[in-house]
Protein backbone atom coordinates (compact mmCIF):
# COMPACT_ATOMS: atom_id res chain seq x y z
CA UNK A 1 0.00 0.00 0.00
CA UNK A 2 1.27 3.34 -0.58
CA UNK A 3 0.67 7.33 -0.02
CA UNK A 4 1.59 8.70 -3.08
CA UNK A 5 -1.72 11.07 -2.64
CA UNK A 6 -1.21 13.54 0.27
CA UNK A 7 -3.53 16.54 0.94
CA UNK A 8 -2.56 18.82 -1.49
CA UNK A 9 -4.14 21.60 0.59
CA UNK A 10 -0.90 22.76 0.89
CA UNK A 11 -0.58 24.71 -2.47
CA UNK A 12 -3.15 26.90 -1.45
CA UNK A 13 -1.18 28.37 1.19
CA UNK A 14 0.41 30.09 -2.01
CA UNK A 15 -2.85 32.09 -1.59
CA UNK A 16 -2.33 33.66 1.65
CA UNK A 17 -3.35 36.85 2.46
CA UNK A 18 -0.32 38.54 4.07
CA UNK A 19 1.61 41.74 4.18
CA UNK A 20 5.30 41.96 2.14
CA UNK A 21 7.88 43.24 4.17
CA UNK A 22 10.56 45.95 3.41
CA UNK A 23 13.41 44.08 4.72
CA UNK A 24 13.07 40.55 2.60
CA UNK A 25 16.28 38.36 4.35
CA UNK A 26 15.34 39.30 7.82
CA UNK A 27 11.55 39.03 7.16
CA UNK A 28 12.49 35.31 5.49
CA UNK A 29 14.27 34.52 8.87
CA UNK A 30 12.02 34.91 10.67
CA UNK A 31 9.28 33.16 8.59
CA UNK A 32 11.74 30.36 8.60
CA UNK A 33 11.75 30.34 12.61
CA UNK A 34 8.05 30.40 12.71
CA UNK A 35 7.37 27.65 10.08
CA UNK A 36 10.52 25.49 11.81
CA UNK A 37 8.91 25.59 15.16
CA UNK A 38 5.46 25.00 13.56
CA UNK A 39 7.00 21.61 12.44
CA UNK A 40 8.81 21.01 15.15
CA UNK A 41 4.81 20.91 17.09
CA UNK A 42 3.76 18.74 13.86
CA UNK A 43 6.35 15.69 14.48
CA UNK A 44 5.61 15.92 18.14
CA UNK A 45 2.18 15.58 17.84
CA UNK A 46 2.68 12.66 15.12
CA UNK A 47 5.22 11.26 17.95
CA UNK A 48 2.50 11.10 20.13
CA UNK A 49 0.05 9.24 17.59
CA UNK A 50 2.78 6.56 16.96
CA UNK A 51 3.99 5.78 20.42
CA UNK A 52 0.06 5.55 21.46
CA UNK A 53 -0.09 3.27 18.37
CA UNK A 54 2.49 1.50 19.50
CA UNK A 55 1.78 0.56 23.05
CA UNK A 56 -1.80 -0.56 21.58
CA UNK A 57 -0.35 -3.24 19.74
CA UNK A 58 1.87 -4.45 22.16
CA UNK A 59 -0.88 -4.51 24.46
CA UNK A 60 -2.99 -6.35 21.90
CA UNK A 61 -0.06 -8.68 21.17
CA UNK A 62 0.68 -9.38 24.67
CA UNK A 63 -2.61 -10.10 25.73
CA UNK A 64 -2.87 -12.84 23.18
CA UNK A 65 0.63 -13.99 23.45
CA UNK A 66 -0.38 -15.20 26.64
CA UNK A 67 -2.82 -17.58 25.37
CA UNK A 68 -0.28 -19.13 22.80
CA UNK A 69 2.84 -21.38 22.73
CA UNK A 70 6.04 -20.06 21.85
CA UNK A 71 5.67 -21.01 18.11
CA UNK A 72 2.31 -19.69 18.02
CA UNK A 73 3.58 -16.40 19.52
CA UNK A 74 6.43 -16.36 16.71
CA UNK A 75 3.97 -17.18 14.13
CA UNK A 76 1.38 -14.23 15.28
CA UNK A 77 4.31 -11.98 15.80
CA UNK A 78 5.27 -12.14 12.09
CA UNK A 79 1.62 -11.81 11.40
CA UNK A 80 1.24 -8.16 12.76
CA UNK A 81 5.14 -7.72 11.20
CA UNK A 82 3.09 -8.51 7.68
CA UNK A 83 0.31 -6.47 8.61
CA UNK A 84 2.70 -3.19 8.94
CA UNK A 85 4.78 -3.78 6.64
CA UNK A 86 1.37 -4.35 3.75
CA UNK A 87 0.01 -1.01 5.46
CA UNK A 88 3.48 0.19 4.83
CA UNK A 89 3.75 2.17 8.17
CA UNK A 90 7.06 3.43 7.57
CA UNK A 91 6.07 5.44 4.36
CA UNK A 92 2.94 6.68 5.86
CA UNK A 93 5.05 8.18 8.70
CA UNK A 94 7.41 9.78 6.06
CA UNK A 95 4.31 11.36 3.66
CA UNK A 96 2.70 12.68 6.28
CA UNK A 97 5.37 14.08 8.23
CA UNK A 98 8.97 14.60 7.18
CA UNK A 99 7.55 15.15 3.30
CA UNK A 100 5.16 17.28 4.31
CA UNK A 101 7.58 19.69 6.37
CA UNK A 102 10.01 19.83 3.23
CA UNK A 103 6.79 21.13 0.66
CA UNK A 104 5.80 23.42 3.17
CA UNK A 105 9.49 25.04 3.53
CA UNK A 106 9.70 24.74 -0.09
CA UNK A 107 6.76 26.99 -0.69
CA UNK A 108 8.73 30.20 0.88
CA UNK A 109 12.00 31.30 -1.12
CA UNK A 110 13.92 34.68 -0.22
CA UNK A 111 14.73 35.00 -3.88
CA UNK A 112 11.54 36.28 -4.55
CA UNK A 113 11.10 39.73 -4.62
CA UNK A 114 8.91 41.47 -2.11
CA UNK A 115 8.76 37.80 -0.10
CA UNK A 116 5.75 36.71 1.79
CA UNK A 117 5.36 34.02 4.29
CA UNK A 118 2.52 31.72 4.51
CA UNK A 119 -0.41 31.99 6.72
CA UNK A 120 0.69 30.36 9.74
CA UNK A 121 -2.57 29.59 10.49
CA UNK A 122 -3.36 28.04 7.17
CA UNK A 123 0.22 25.83 8.05
CA UNK A 124 -1.25 24.48 10.76
CA UNK A 125 -3.89 23.14 9.33
CA UNK A 126 -2.43 21.45 7.03
CA UNK A 127 0.00 20.15 9.35
CA UNK A 128 -3.98 18.85 11.30
CA UNK A 129 -4.71 16.99 7.93
CA UNK A 130 -1.68 14.83 7.82
CA UNK A 131 -2.10 14.28 11.65
CA UNK A 132 -5.57 13.10 11.18
CA UNK A 133 -4.16 10.77 7.93
CA UNK A 134 -1.38 9.53 9.78
CA UNK A 135 -3.84 8.49 12.36
CA UNK A 136 -5.90 6.94 10.38
CA UNK A 137 -3.91 4.87 8.97
CA UNK A 138 -2.62 3.51 12.23
CA UNK A 139 -6.11 2.78 13.47
CA UNK A 140 -6.27 0.42 10.21
CA UNK A 141 -3.26 -1.71 11.62
CA UNK A 142 -5.00 -2.00 14.83
CA UNK A 143 -8.34 -3.18 13.13
CA UNK A 144 -6.25 -5.60 11.04
CA UNK A 145 -4.24 -6.87 13.85
CA UNK A 146 -7.35 -7.12 16.53
CA UNK A 147 -8.56 -9.25 13.46
CA UNK A 148 -6.12 -11.76 12.83
CA UNK A 149 -6.27 -12.16 16.65
CA UNK A 150 -9.41 -13.22 16.24
CA UNK A 151 -8.68 -15.84 14.39
CA UNK A 152 -6.81 -17.74 16.97
CA UNK A 153 -9.81 -18.32 18.33
CA UNK A 154 -11.23 -20.21 16.23
CA UNK A 155 -13.79 -22.93 18.15
CA UNK A 156 -14.77 -26.63 16.86
CA UNK A 157 -17.82 -26.05 15.60
CA UNK A 158 -16.00 -22.93 13.24
CA UNK A 159 -14.42 -22.18 9.85
CA UNK A 160 -12.59 -19.30 8.77
CA UNK A 161 -14.27 -17.46 5.89
CA UNK A 162 -12.78 -15.16 2.99
CA UNK A 163 -15.12 -12.21 2.54
CA UNK A 164 -14.55 -11.07 -0.83
CA UNK A 165 -16.36 -8.21 -1.92
CA UNK A 166 -16.28 -5.48 -5.15
CA UNK A 167 -18.55 -2.64 -4.94
CA UNK A 168 -19.01 0.44 -6.73
CA UNK A 169 -20.28 2.57 -4.15
CA UNK A 170 -18.79 3.23 -0.62
CA UNK A 171 -21.26 0.87 1.74
CA UNK A 172 -21.77 1.67 5.37
CA UNK A 173 -22.88 -1.69 6.05
CA UNK A 174 -23.37 -5.24 4.46
CA UNK A 175 -24.40 -7.95 6.51
CA UNK A 176 -24.55 -11.85 6.16
CA UNK A 177 -26.68 -13.91 8.17
CA UNK A 178 -26.52 -17.74 8.94
CA UNK A 179 -29.55 -19.89 7.89
CA UNK A 180 -32.07 -21.29 10.75
CA UNK A 181 -30.10 -19.77 13.41
CA UNK A 182 -30.35 -16.27 15.51
CA UNK A 183 -27.54 -14.24 15.92
CA UNK A 184 -25.17 -15.57 14.06
CA UNK A 185 -24.06 -13.38 11.23
CA UNK A 186 -20.92 -11.49 9.68
CA UNK A 187 -20.85 -7.77 9.49
CA UNK A 188 -18.49 -5.44 8.58
CA UNK A 189 -18.23 -1.87 8.10
CA UNK A 190 -17.62 0.85 6.39
CA UNK A 191 -16.26 -0.29 3.31
CA UNK A 192 -14.44 1.84 0.57
CA UNK A 193 -15.28 1.59 -3.17
CA UNK A 194 -13.81 -1.41 -5.03
CA UNK A 195 -12.05 -4.68 -3.60
CA UNK A 196 -12.28 -5.66 0.01
CA UNK A 197 -11.13 -8.80 1.35
CA UNK A 198 -11.09 -10.00 4.96
CA UNK A 199 -10.59 -13.19 7.03
CA UNK A 200 -13.18 -13.85 9.91
CA UNK A 201 -14.60 -16.77 11.95
CA UNK A 202 -18.06 -18.01 11.45
CA UNK A 203 -19.77 -21.10 13.03
CA UNK A 204 -20.43 -23.94 10.16
CA UNK A 205 -23.30 -24.33 8.01
CA UNK A 206 -25.25 -22.02 5.79
CA UNK A 207 -25.53 -18.33 5.15
CA UNK A 208 -27.23 -15.90 2.84
CA UNK A 209 -25.89 -12.25 1.74
CA UNK A 210 -28.92 -10.55 3.85
CA UNK A 211 -28.54 -6.43 3.17
CA UNK A 212 -26.05 -4.14 2.17
CA UNK A 213 -26.50 -0.26 3.03
CA UNK A 214 -25.25 3.21 1.64
CA UNK A 215 -25.20 6.84 3.11
CA UNK A 216 -27.06 9.00 0.57
CA UNK A 217 -26.08 12.06 3.31
CA UNK A 218 -29.16 12.45 4.92
CA UNK A 219 -29.37 8.78 5.90
CA UNK A 220 -29.07 5.32 4.63
CA UNK A 221 -30.09 3.72 1.58
CA UNK A 222 -30.77 -0.30 2.13
CA UNK A 223 -30.22 -2.90 -0.66
CA UNK A 224 -32.03 -6.08 0.81
CA UNK A 225 -30.26 -9.27 -0.66
CA UNK A 226 -32.33 -12.31 0.61
CA UNK A 227 -34.25 -12.35 -2.31
CA UNK A 228 -31.90 -13.21 -4.44
CA UNK A 229 -30.83 -16.32 -3.09
CA UNK A 230 -26.84 -15.69 -2.69
CA UNK A 231 -25.93 -18.85 -0.61
CA UNK A 232 -22.44 -20.62 0.64
CA UNK A 233 -21.77 -23.19 3.08
CA UNK A 234 -19.19 -22.86 5.99
CA UNK A 235 -17.56 -26.24 6.95
CA UNK A 236 -15.75 -26.58 10.53
CA UNK A 237 -11.80 -26.80 10.53
CA UNK A 238 -11.54 -25.53 7.13
CA UNK A 239 -10.63 -22.62 5.53
CA UNK A 240 -13.70 -21.57 3.28
CA UNK A 241 -13.71 -19.58 -0.05
CA UNK A 242 -17.47 -17.90 -0.35
CA UNK A 243 -17.45 -16.23 -3.45
CA UNK A 244 -16.55 -12.31 -4.52
CA UNK A 245 -19.87 -10.45 -3.56
CA UNK A 246 -20.28 -7.90 -5.94
CA UNK A 247 -23.12 -4.97 -5.86
CA UNK A 248 -23.43 -2.75 -8.56
CA UNK A 249 -25.46 0.61 -7.77
CA UNK A 250 -26.99 3.36 -9.79
CA UNK A 251 -28.11 7.20 -9.12
CA UNK A 252 -31.84 5.57 -9.55
CA UNK A 253 -30.86 3.45 -6.33
CA UNK A 254 -31.36 0.55 -8.65
CA UNK A 255 -28.79 -2.54 -8.00
CA UNK A 256 -27.66 -5.47 -9.19
CA UNK A 257 -26.06 -8.16 -6.71
CA UNK A 258 -23.85 -11.66 -7.64
CA UNK A 259 -21.83 -14.04 -6.36
CA UNK A 260 -18.51 -14.56 -8.52
CA UNK A 261 -15.96 -17.52 -8.43
CA UNK A 262 -12.54 -15.56 -8.59
CA UNK A 263 -11.12 -18.36 -6.13
CA UNK A 264 -7.40 -17.48 -7.86
CA UNK A 265 -7.52 -13.91 -6.75
CA UNK A 266 -8.63 -14.94 -3.46
CA UNK A 267 -5.96 -17.95 -2.85
CA UNK A 268 -3.29 -15.01 -4.21
CA UNK A 269 -4.38 -12.49 -1.07
CA UNK A 270 -4.69 -15.20 1.27
CA UNK A 271 -0.89 -15.99 0.41
CA UNK A 272 0.40 -12.66 0.60
CA UNK A 273 -1.53 -11.57 3.88
CA UNK A 274 -1.72 -14.99 5.83
CA UNK A 275 0.28 -17.94 4.09
CA UNK A 276 0.70 -19.10 8.24
CA UNK A 277 -2.84 -19.99 7.53
CA UNK A 278 -2.45 -21.62 4.33
CA UNK A 279 -0.49 -23.61 6.25
CA UNK A 280 -2.56 -24.63 8.99
CA UNK A 281 -6.13 -25.31 7.62
CA UNK A 282 -7.43 -27.00 3.96
CA UNK A 283 -8.97 -24.79 1.56
CA UNK A 284 -12.55 -25.21 1.05
CA UNK A 285 -14.67 -23.37 -2.18
CA UNK A 286 -18.03 -22.51 0.01
CA UNK A 287 -19.35 -21.45 -3.30
CA UNK A 288 -18.99 -24.71 -5.26
CA UNK A 289 -18.13 -27.38 -2.60
CA UNK A 290 -17.84 -29.80 -5.25
CA UNK A 291 -14.90 -27.90 -6.78
CA UNK A 292 -11.25 -29.14 -6.45
CA UNK A 293 -9.55 -26.19 -8.67
CA UNK A 294 -7.96 -25.37 -4.79
CA UNK A 295 -6.20 -28.59 -4.76
CA UNK A 296 -5.12 -28.84 -8.12
CA UNK A 297 -3.84 -25.14 -7.74
CA UNK A 298 -1.93 -25.94 -4.60
CA UNK A 299 0.02 -29.28 -6.21
CA UNK A 300 0.73 -26.90 -9.11
CA UNK A 301 2.42 -24.29 -6.69
CA UNK A 302 3.94 -26.49 -4.78
CA UNK A 303 5.59 -28.40 -7.97
CA UNK A 304 6.68 -25.45 -9.42
CA UNK A 305 8.34 -24.06 -6.19
CA UNK A 306 9.91 -27.79 -6.01
CA UNK A 307 10.96 -27.15 -9.39
CA UNK A 308 12.06 -23.94 -9.00
CA UNK A 309 14.28 -24.93 -6.43
CA UNK A 310 15.96 -27.91 -7.85
CA UNK A 311 17.19 -25.49 -10.58
CA UNK A 312 18.73 -23.75 -8.42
Amino acid sequence: MRYGSRLTLVLVLLCAGVVAHAEPSRAYLKCQEKLENSANVHRERTDKIRDKHERRIAELFGEASSRLDPRETEILRAAVDRIREWRDVEQARATYVETIVRDVANLVSPDVPGFKCLDHGRVLKVYMGNQLAYENVLKHVERDVIERIDLENLAPDEGLVIISYNATEPMTNVRINRLNSIGDSIEFKPLRAGQYYRVARAKAGSYVWENASLDVGDGYYGFPLEHLDLKFVVKPGTINYVGTFLLETSASKRYSAWLNDRLVIALYMLEERYPELMGRYEIDNGLYPDDRFTEFYLQEKTSYQEATHAAD
